[in-house]
């Protein structure tokens, strides 16, 4: 002990024959012994021991794996990082910038699964799918803030308004107080106006408005002049829903739980066929669905809050039905959604459960198949409506205080943005509320959408609000 305590100044080689000793004795050690022992050292340093150790520690302990794996390795763990942590990782180092600004294709699968739509993967530089991406997040934190909408006010209905209708830059209403208005969805200009009946639900072609109404009945209306040009008799019930086709087939759908087609391409329309005994609760929608293969069959499909059935039809009205969804206990169909051909959409309320979901079927003359079901998480609310639904996106509301738009992401399988909205009113068959423009459900491109977003009925009110992408 005597030479070690006299080891200070010592040539090399006798401290490194001491320093070796010294090693082997800790080795010995336990682990517990080997802490007490090098607490010992630490508490007998001094300042030059003590900034020596904070610069061999993180050498010792930490390792830039990022940096020293293989370039592919690499990119393929931070694929499976969030973007806005990818967004950071640009700024710990030269290096990890470096790596991040070459993993081109790791920056496009994250815009992908952001929201962004069909972009396909050319590779190069990574910088335009990294922009890309930082595009679609700013576009749906703008969409949280409302920043990225302008809302208008259509006034001049005097009773409360029931239904609303979107079509090429115009938006329908029909009011209680039996009237039915046509605005400028741009500008918010009154185009038309006419006095027909109650509304339930209505549709707008080119030269018309069809109206359904609680008295049972459903009318077209001329818009250039407002006159009624027929009316259509035969449900005992008010009727909730309408469709019309370019063949001259309209079908409607009533609380009296039938479904009527009906032929409109004469001076005196007529029914053709009445579908009774297929419904035990209100048919609420009826549409006609498009089809991607060409065929002189029309299909179309009934819904209540039990069933989906989806009919065939010729041209005189002989009707066929085609398939059913499965009618499960507990489950409710709260809406349908149908904007492409060979493809619709249910919305579903599990009432054991507490959930919502969304199914999604694809459909031939020959067939009809579940592709896939989505579960709706915690941050949607209960009892959801769709409005609409795309590649990437779905548009919903809840069904009873209407105050948000909620956007859920397929991909994400969560909402990514909620709209604040003044308080709408709900009705069954989902006519107080419409999508306007429908590109953007497929995903965005990086710059916002044009158009009108949505129309609803305001709760209590004899106004109808409209908002728009803000140019």
């Amino acid at each position: 002990m005597a030479n070690e305590r006299s080891l200070k100044g010592v040539p090399n080689q006798d401290f490194q024959k001491w320093l070796d000793g010294v090693s082997k004795k800790f080795l010995l050690l336990s682990n517990d012994q080997r802490n007490d022992t090098l607490d010992k050292l630490i508490s007998c340093s001094g300042s030059h021991q003590l900034n020596h150790l904070s610069t061999r520690l993180p050498q010792l302990l930490y390792r830039d794996y990022i940096s020293l794996l293989p370039q592919e390795v690499a990119y393929h763990i931070l694929q499976y990082l969030p973007g806005h942590t990818l967004l950071d990782c640009c700024t710990v180092s030269q290096s990890w910038n470096a790596i991040l600004q070459g993993a081109a294709r790791v920056w496009w699968m994250k815009a992908i699964q952001r929201g962004a739509g069909d972009v396909v993967y050319y590779g190069g530089a990574a910088r335009k799918y990294m922009m890309l991406y930082q595009q679609v997040e700013k576009l749906l934190d703008n969409c949280c803030r409302g920043s990225c909408f302008v809302d208008l006010s259509l006034e001049g209905h005097t009773n409360r308004v029931m239904a609303v209708c979107y079509r090429d830059g115009k938006v329908a209403t029909g009011s209680d107080d039996q009237s039915v208005r046509v605005w400028d969805a741009h500008t918010g200009r009154l185009l038309h106006k006419m006095h027909t009946h109650t509304v339930s639900d209505l549709k707008l072609t080119p030269k018309h408005v069809y109206t359904a109404s609680f008295d049972g009945t459903v009318a077209c209306w001329e818009l250039s002049t407002g006159e009624s040009r027929y009316w259509l008799v035969g449900h005992t019930s008010a009727v909730f829903s309408i469709d019309v086709h370019d063949s001259g087939l309209v079908i409607s759908g009533s609380s009296d739980k039938t479904v009527k087609i009906w032929h409109r391409q004469h001076e005196e329309p007529y029914l053709l066929t009445s579908l009774e005994d297929y419904h035990t609760e209100w048919v609420t929608k009826v549409q006609f669905l498009s089809v991607a293969e060409s065929s002189n069959d029309l299909l179309f499909a009934s819904i209540d809050k039990n069933i989906c059935h989806v009919w065939c039809s010729d041209a005189t009205g002989h009707c066929e039905k085609l398939f059913s969804t499965k009618k499960l206990m507990g489950l409710q169909i709260t809406s349908f959604s149908h904007s492409k051909p060979g493809r619709f959409h249910l919305c579903t309320w599990k009432e054991r459960e507490l959930c919502n979901e969304i199914s999604t079927y694809t459909f031939t003359r020959d067939s009809l198949t579940l592709v896939s079901t989505v579960p709706l998480g915690g941050d949607t609310p209960l009892r959801c409506q769709l409005l609409g639904a795309g590649d990437k996106f779905a548009a919903l509301t809840s069904s009873s205080e209407i105050d948000q738009l909620f956007l859920f992401s397929f991909s994400q399988c969560c909402c990514v943005a909620r709209v604040n909205i003044p308080l709408c009113r709900f009705t069954r068959n989902g006519a107080t509320l419409t999508l306007g423009e429908r590109s953007w459900l497929d995903g965005f491109n990086g710059t916002p959408p044009e158009g009108t977003v949505m129309a609803a009925c305001l709760q209590n009110s004899s106004h109808v609000m409209l908002l728009n992408w803000k140019l």
